[in-house]
């Protein structure tokens, strides 16, 4: 029997144990040692952020970003996340929400689908002008105020204010992602599709072949392609991708090696074991004993 991914909640943030929180807003550093966000995760919550000071390296899926002054972060619960490291004076504000609350009075039930930058494949951390970046830590200090308030209808009005904010977001990154994308080279774009689909097919398509079918190309090409464009084959960014997963897996005490190899479709513990040594360097369970 497969089992479900584990993920985090906002009690993991917020550290409200008695309640289940479906929104909510911080501006000062998450404890490490509580939280253990420095190995892979995920969450099932989305999550705005801007960084006010300080520095941090965030691993999205198997992209890595520089998070910096200014910075923009955006998360959903379909990424893999990693804080590397973070400086000693790195401060983010940022507000997190279930889907749940926010499509409460909301009768599709698709709404978030509306903002790419929650995609997997999407670019989770920007850098846009001041005037433009203002906007949205306006936006967020605001969110702040209004679920810190004793108001009556907070909630209501916060998740209206979330609404207005990833609309201002939308607006930003359409100005930003596609005129980027079409001036790509067609390699650019081959690898920008490839990732795509490699998120959303991953657990059950492992051949190259699959994915070159998809985009019309041999092979050949897309291997060469991927490889020129990201310094990795084709092949090597579906193995990686697959070793994220397991390693999330992993982390959860209650799932054996058996389970996962299961999870992740492999015919049996034994061909997960040498498909993880062979791109981790160590045995499932010698990583597991590193946690």
């Amino acid at each position: 029997m497969e089992k479900t991914i584990p993920t985090y909640n906002i009690n993991t943030l917020s550290g409200q144990k008695e309640t289940n929180p479906d929104v909510f807003s911080i501006d000062w550093q998450i404890n490490f040692e509580n939280t253990p966000l420095n190995v892979p995760y995920r969450s099932n919550y989305f999550g705005v952020g801007f960084c006010l000071r300080g520095k941090a390296t965030l691993k999205a899926n198997l992209e890595t970003y520089s998070v910096e002054q200014n910075s923009i972060v955006t998360m959903s619960p379909q990424i893999v996340k990693q804080w590397v490291s973070r400086s000693d004076d790195y401060q983010m504000i940022s507000v997190f929400f279930t889907k749940e609350f926010l499509i409460q009075n909301i009768a599709n039930t698709n709404f978030l689908d509306h903002f790419p930058f929650f995609e997997a494949n999407a670019t989770h951390v920007s850098k846009f002008s001041k005037p433009q970046y203002e906007i949205i830590l306006g936006q967020l200090q605001g969110i702040q105020t209004k679920l810190s308030s004793t108001h009556p209808y907070k909630k209501e009005i916060v998740r209206s204010l979330i609404t207005v904010l990833l609309f201002e977001m939308l607006a930003l990154y359409n100005e930003h992602a596609f005129p980027s994308f079409f001036r790509q080279t067609r390699g650019g774009q081959i690898t920008a599709e490839f990732k795509k689909i490699v998120s959303s097919n991953f657990l059950k398509k492992r051949n190259v072949k699959f994915y070159a079918d998809l985009l019309f190309i041999t092979p050949k090409h897309l291997t060469e392609t991927i490889k020129a464009e990201t310094g990795k084959s084709a092949g090597e960014w579906i193995g990686e991708i697959i070793i994220l997963e397991a390693k999330v897996l992993l982390q959860d005490p209650t799932l054996t090696v058996a389970d996962i190899a299961n999870t992740l479709h492999f015919a049996d513990q034994s061909t997960f074991g040498k498909f993880f040594k062979n791109i981790a360097l160590l045995s499932p369970l010698a990583y597991r004993q590193t946690l």
